[in-house]
């Protein structure tokens, strides 16, 4: 099953500054840098705003949010977060409720601005859907499933939908030919699928790896059927109203990550291991794949906006005609662009 709402990944906290008293006799000079030590150092604990950031997994599509916690991005633009693991149907809500001040994702914050929900997405995460479907090698096609039960991460979550889609490509109903069970993380579905719960798996890596050394086979890549984004940072409307400034760094912190990942490999294949529990070997392999899939600005693109919209209009079986600003707020990510211009980090 998915996780619970409110289960917290556990990350590593944010160390405090040392400071180390000089050898021998302490001069004036060496008591007032220490003295402006202490104070700059209370200073920056003070300034560390306690964030609630949700995830639905410890995916690679949430990569930034560990990273930006191991490389210090997060005490940078003052913050000290909190990472919640829950279900994608329920972030919204607590969105709108205050138990989380952001969410990573994408295509559930479109589906609740397009019915009037306030929520907004204001930076794009990851630009390619990573998912796949993975079965029993005697699976020769999708059509082979009708009849079975397909494992997703959470109904509601960007895998869900993405298979969705799929389905409806191939003209298999979801409500009447196959049967989509909300069945957790990759471990959570390879074990359903060796119980027997599940026949089929929809994740993204390392169900690949995982899968395939245990017998089954990816019966093909939602990359090569649909064309969306997986994930982005969204926000409820009152934080944006009430809250600009921190909505800002937050974004920049993000970016910082995301740029991080893009131009680190040896240690963005460190922290893949770590943050997804997998091998050296599985790791590397994924930064080779995947690497670059990170906005490098955190621009919202026409494309990926038009896609995402009209990948809902599909599901719904309803026209929108809202404009795309009902969803997608730049402004701040514009500030944040050209401030971090200025400051060298981006060109």
């Amino acid at each position: 099953m998915g996780a619970q709402v409110g289960t917290q990944v556990k990350l590593p906290a944010i160390r405090p500054i040392r400071l180390i008293r000089p050898k021998g006799r302490s001069s004036p000079t060496a008591v007032a840098l220490l003295l402006l030590s202490i104070a700059a150092s209370a200073s920056i604990a003070h300034a560390q705003e306690r964030v609630r950031i949700g995830v639905s997994s410890r995916g690679f599509g949430s990569l930034p949010l560990f990273v930006a916690e191991k490389r210090g991005f997060y005490a940078k633009y003052g913050f000290r977060p909190e990472i919640v693991l829950l279900r994608s149907s329920v972030a919204v809500p607590a969105l709108l409720s205050g138990d989380l001040d952001y969410y990573n994702g994408f295509q559930p914050a479109v589906s609740a601005a397009l019915r009037g929900i306030p929520v907004k997405l204001v930076m794009m995460g990851a630009e390619k859907v990573i998912f796949m479907v993975l079965t029993k090698p005697e699976v020769k096609s999708l059509n082979d499933l009708k009849g079975k039960t397909i494992g997703v991460s959470s109904a509601g979550s960007t895998i869900h939908l993405s298979l969705l889609t799929i389905l409806n490509q191939f003209r298999i109903d979801p409500t009447k030919d196959v049967k989509i069970l909300p069945a957790g993380d990759v471990r959570s579905q390879l074990a359903a699928m060796q119980a027997g719960r599940i026949d089929a798996a929809s994740h993204g890596p390392p169900l690949d790896s995982l899968g395939t050394a245990m017998g089954y086979k990816v019966l093909l890549w939602d990359k090569d059927q649909v064309d969306i984004p997986i994930s982005g940072l969204d926000v409820s409307e009152q934080k944006l109203q009430k809250a600009p400034e921190q909505v800002k760094r937050m974004i920049k912190a993000f970016i910082e990550s995301q740029r991080f990942i893009r131009t680190q490999k040896d240690e963005t294949a460190k922290l893949i291991g770590e943050w997804m529990s997998v091998d050296g070997a599985t790791a590397e392999n994924l930064y080779k794949n995947l690497g670059a899939i990170f906005s490098a600005d955190g621009t919202l693109t026409e494309g990926a906006m038009r896609a995402s919209i009209q990948l809902e209009a599909e599901l719904a079986k309803v026209k929108f005609t809202a404009p795309q600003s009902t969803i997608f707020d730049n402004r701040l990510l514009l500030e944040a662009q050209q401030e971090l211009r200025k400051e060298g980090v981006l060109r």
